[in-house]
């Protein structure tokens, strides 16, 4: 969800509604105590080997957040 919200932003996507719908399952999805859980493998290689990326689920939640914020910076996501 993430990475479609800042492709989308990066990208110049005209229409809040579909960026801010993902805004606000990044923010539903925070946990209480600000972080975000790992909910899969970032990548495999060799057919069997994971690869754990562990500061993915920080980095790109809080990127997307700070573009929405800077590109509609009024403080609503309704």
């Amino acid at each position: 969800t993430a990475w479609v919200v800042i492709a989308l932003l990066e990208a110049g996507y005209p229409e809040r509604g579909p960026v801010e719908r993902g805004v606000r399952l990044i923010m539903e999805r925070q946990q209480k105590n600000g972080e975000w859980r790992q909910e899969g493998v970032e990548g495999v290689f060799n057919k069997s080997c994971v690869i754990s990326y562990p500061n993915y689920k920080f980095v790109f939640p809080v990127k997307a957040l700070g573009l929405f914020a800077r590109r509609w910076g009024d403080g609503r996501v309704v």
